[in-house]
């Protein structure tokens, strides 16, 4: 009992933490303005430059924000500009818009023939949700000793969640839950059929210990 009021009391978080997100963003917010009193003349400001100037609200898509650009970073502006340019990418995921979560993120927008604006719904994070897709993921675990449906239906409700506030974290949360008990559930049906034996729970309900059909012995 005392496992599934933790469980509860953590899908509680998740989804606690996804209705206040216009709470959360108006301190993110703050975090993401900061840059622009922290940044320090010469590199940071080159950095920051070079990274907005592309012009456009969806700028981010195309130039500056994404990882497969360190490389980039590093070969004009050293060391010290990946430093200044992580610092940036921090400050941004701080915005409502957030970062992109894939690399070549243009590329990508192209090859899904999606508009700039769906992409940035369904490609891109910001601290709000990665807060949220990090509480899924661990309620996800509590939940891990609980019986099969339960978990089902706690992977449905955050792929709603998910599917509904397009946090592709959440959804990829939502989408290996139900994943790995159907793959527990199929892999537990094939020791039954092909060596005989059955499930016996301990006291816990917890954890499954394999006796054969004909055990003599204790039972729980």
């Amino acid at each position: 009992m005392e496992k599934r009021v933790y469980a509860s009391l953590s899908e509680t978080g998740y989804v606690f933490v996804q209705i206040s997100e216009d709470e959360i963003l108006a301190t993110t917010e703050q975090f993401h303005r900061w840059g622009d009193v922290l940044r320090q003349p010469g590199v940071e400001t080159e950095v920051h430059r070079w990274m907005d100037s592309v012009p456009g609200r969806y700028h981010r898509i195309v130039h500056g924000h994404s990882l497969d650009q360190v490389v980039e970073v590093y070969e004009k502006y050293g060391i010290e500009g990946v430093w200044a340019w992580t610092k940036e990418l921090g400050y941004d995921a701080g915005s409502k818009q957030g970062l992109p979560a894939v690399l070549y993120p243009e590329k990508v927008r192209v090859a899904l023939e999606m508009g700039q604006a769906d992409f940035v719904d369904w490609c891109f994070l910001n601290m709000t949700d990665v807060v949220v897709g990090i509480t899924a993921a661990w309620s996800t675990w509590q939940l891990r000793n609980q019986p099969s449906m339960i978990r089902i239906l706690d992977g449905v409700v955050k792929g709603v969640a998910g599917f509904a506030t397009h946090n592709p974290l959440l959804l990829f949360t939502a989408v290996a839950g139900i994943g790995s008990t159907i793959f527990n559930e199929l892999t537990t049906m094939q020791v039954i059929e092909h060596s005989g034996v059955f499930p016996v729970f301990t006291p816990d309900n917890d954890i499954p210990l394999f006796r054969p059909d004909n055990y003599i012995g204790p039972s729980f």
